[in-house]
């Protein structure tokens, strides 16, 4: 078993974290741009906004209430404005000449996150040249995600809990939590719970973490339960009070929508189509050749045009735009929108409306079935392509699955799971897994470290022998 991190080494730990993290700042400050918050960000700040002045959840008029989006994240920046006494600024200044406090935040949760995850790996290796590569590895992803610092999204702080979530979830599985009779699973329960309410998807997600904690000590699973359900369960009663939906926000439906429509109505044709929209900017044209698809294919009239939404790319530096054709913009009917986006897009407004329903949409028969399993790999290769090092970002999100034959199981198993569960129910644009990042950036340096020590054992890069004879502590 290994040792506690919670011993005199936590000096150390915290040290570690603290330097990191500030390389990571001076870093991200780099990329801020004075372009204005925009997009899910303005909605971000308007609810804040009414949050303060109105003591209302709306991302609209404050007097219409609603449940568009997750209350962590607005909450958070309402605290920032109150304590920040900018109550009185309209949310059209707050997004333009103050736009560097909401940056300014994402660089801080960002920069903690990678701190966090840089020092408990060196924890448990204890190798200053593997804690450097990953501090490599973070700022080259990282800074050729200009998105994430520019744009106000609520993904630095879901990233920040998933990995709290699984290092506690991590350490109370070896042993070192477990006897905590309260403390541990109430944090785990209360982390879980908050991350559920920034992004809504991990209230399943969370699932099967809970399901293999009962198995083995079912006491402390019904606690970690019960402090979900406490931070949890007011926000669910108010959107069941006020919505007639017990949900933590709206989107879901919208998200499956694109999904089905997305594997129900292409053809086998515009299956190579979905292949080159889904694959890396970078790689694309490599692909040409054998897809016989081109960039050109996808505008209006083109033999991809009805996948033209799906060539977007925010990851990288070079963000690469599209837009809706006239008739996605201005057709009143779902079913007559020519591109597959906007067709289960808007399906999908009208079941949040509850004007319509998946059954609508298609058929759930053997076709379905059958196209879906064809489509189940470009999705999952859509998933893994973000930065400017799309190899690079691959190679990072499947050394996750590869931690799982590791004694570090539990520590990959929260982002495993986010991963299937992109892979499997939504659209799974890279987008999606910046939640998943610090913990894939500690899963492929760890089992480089792991393959390193393994094979090349004979190089001295731990002074697991040094010329004394000493030995370096390593983990189980």
């Amino acid at each position: 078993m290994e040792e506690s991190v919670i011993t005199p080494g936590t000096r150390g730990f915290i040290a570690t974290a603290v330097v990191s993290a500030i390389i990571a700042c001076s870093f991200f400050f780099s990329i801020v741009n004075r372009e204005p918050i925009v997009g899910d960000g303005l909605d971000n700040l308007t609810i804040a906004k009414n949050i303060i002045s109105y003591s209302s959840f709306s991302s609209s008029s404050p007097e219409k209430p609603d449940m568009a989006r997750e209350p962590a994240w607005p909450a958070l920046t309402a605290g920032v404005i109150r304590i920040a006494s900018l109550e009185k600024i309209p949310v059209d200044v707050l997004s333009s000449r103050y736009f560097y406090v909401w940056k300014i935040i994402n660089i801080f949760l960002y920069a903690i996150s990678i701190g966090l995850a840089a020092a408990y790996l060196f924890s448990k290796i204890r190798s200053r040249i593997f804690l450097g590569l990953f501090l490599t590895v973070s700022l080259l992803l990282y800074g050729t995600m200009p998105r994430l610092i520019n744009n106000f999204n609520n993904e630095a702080l879901a990233a920040l809990l998933a990995l709290l979530s699984s290092m506690i979830f991590y350490e109370m599985m070896k042993g070192r939590l477990i006897d905590s009779r309260l403390f541990a699973p109430v944090l785990l329960g209360v982390f879980l719970g908050f991350l559920a309410l920034t992004k809504a998807q991990f209230l399943y997600i969370s699932f099967p973490l809970i399901l293999i904690l009962f198995v083995i000590n079912k006491k402390k699973s019904l606690i970690v339960i019960f402090a979900l359900l406490v931070v949890t369960a007011p926000w669910l009663y108010r959107n069941f009070t006020l919505f007639g939906d017990p949900a933590i926000a709206k989107r879901g439906k919208i998200v499956a929508s694109v999904r089905v429509v997305l594997t129900a109505e292409p053809t086998a044709r515009e299956h190579l189509c979905m292949a080159y929209a889904f694959s890396h900017p970078a790689i694309q044209s490599y692909m040409e050749p054998f897809l016989g698809i081109a960039q050109r294919d996808f505008s209006q009239g083109g033999k991809c045009q009805k996948l033209n939404r799906e060539i977007c790319f925010d990851m990288g530096s070079k963000r690469v735009h599209c837009a809706p054709f006239p008739e996605d913009a201005f057709s009143p009917d779902w079913a007559s929108k020519i591109q597959y986006f906007y067709r289960g897009y808007y399906a999908g407004v009208q079941m949040e409306e509850n004007k319509a329903t998946f059954a609508d949409i298609t058929r759930f028969d053997f076709k379905f079935f059958k196209n879906y399993v064809k489509t189940l790999p470009l999705f999952a290769w859509r998933g893994f392509g973000f930065s400017d090092f799309p190899l690079l970002s691959v190679m990072i999100s499947l050394s996750v699955f590869g931690l799982l034959f590791t004694s570090y199981w539990p520590f990959a198993l929260l982002c495993v799971c986010s991963q299937l569960f992109h892979i499997f129910l939504t659209h799974n644009i890279p987008r999606y897994h910046v939640v998943e990042f610090p913990v894939l950036i500690f899963s492929a340096i760890y089992l480089l470290w792991l393959f390193w020590h393994h094979y090349f054992r004979f190089i001295n890069l731990f002074g697991r022998k040094s010329p004394h004879g000493k030995k370096a502590d390593f983990p189980d």
